[in-house]
């Protein structure tokens, strides 16, 4: 618009100097000028914002149609890169295709990166909020329960389907004592998830969601991916049967760390409220671990509800 402008102004210049052409004529050509390209140039802003628009609302969508979106963009984007590889130097692409596979690996391996969809790493509220993953398990799972209500603690529970399947009196347990139970997949492939297609990822987290509501009779509101690595597909199926999305702020790698003091050094420096903590079961530390969550002042609830400061 700037430059259009600018060359307007010149053209007026121009003919100002011309004695033959009258300063309203040359007035009413700039004046006419300026009106039409700024309509243009506003009618391209607004045509790209509705693309952009509806290409994001396709996107946000749920079932086949999102997906589609989704694996079209993505052979699009590469397609492009191909092409430029042919029209002008290999390295350019190369380059462009590191690019947008760095760009692919935090949306993907990054648990609270938001460019996939929403995901929640915080609560609206004066508690810690904790959630516990890889359950149910027969040794954990009763003691851990038994701690939350020592403290008057509720959790979410993230669960893995072929374990409610196999424990479903632990499941049952879990909701009668009022806890939540979370979607975390039905066999938790920690090491494939990230790269799972459409068919896979619908089974893996339907599949869960269908146990837990058949054995417990409450429908999960929440989902985890394993290891938190979404896929491009995560988010329409979620969004499809109701889930949110759920990450975390606080880790202390529970999972793979075999000294809870190490991991509490991770977890407690920064707690506060509204925190989002991640904890897991079925680990050596699991029960050690819980207990010093519990114990820090961000965790302690007030008589009226509060977790005190």
């Amino acid at each position: 618009m700037l430059v259009i402008a600018a060359v307007l102004g010149r053209m007026a210049v121009l003919m100002v100097q011309d004695s033959q052409i009258s300063r309203r004529r040359v007035l009413a050509f700039f004046a006419g000028g300026t009106l039409l390209w700024g309509w243009l140039g506003l009618a391209c802003i607004n045509g790209i914002s509705w693309a952009i628009d509806g290409i994001l609302t396709s996107l946000s969508g749920s079932g086949p149609r999102a997906n589609a979106w989704r694996m079209f963009l993505l052979i699009f984007i590469h397609a492009v890169i191909i092409a430029l590889g042919f029209a002008t130097d290999w390295r350019w692409a190369l380059m462009a295709g590191a690019f947008v596979a760095a760009m692919l690996c935090i949306a993907i391996l990054h648990p609270s990166c938001q460019w996939l969809g929403p995901v929640k790493t915080h609560v609206e509220s004066a508690e810690i909020l904790i959630t516990i993953d890889d359950g149910p398990d027969p040794h954990d799972t009763p003691k851990l329960l038994d701690l939350l209500d020592a403290h008057q603690v509720k959790a979410i529970f993230f669960m893995i389907g072929e374990k409610v399947r196999a424990h479903p009196e632990l499941a049952r347990e879990v909701i009668r004592r009022g806890h939540e139970i979370g979607n975390h997949t039905m066999t938790h492939p920690q090491a494939s998830f990230w790269c799972a297609g459409p068919r896979r990822t619908r089974r893996e987290i339907a599949e869960c969601n269908q146990i837990i509501e058949s054995i417990t009779g409450v429908k999960p509101r929440c989902f985890r991916a394993p290891v938190g690595h979404r896929n491009g597909f995560t988010h329409p199926v979620t969004r499809e049967l109701g889930l949110e999305v759920m990450a975390w702020n606080r880790r202390g790698y529970d999972a793979v760390e075999k000294d809870a003091a190490k991991v509490l050094a991770r977890i407690l420096p920064k707690l506060g409220a509204g925190d989002i903590v991640l904890l897991h079961e079925a680990t050596p530390i699991a029960e050690e671990v819980l207990k010093g969550v519990l114990a820090h002042p961000a965790a302690q609830r007030r008589p009226d509800g509060d977790a005190s400061a």
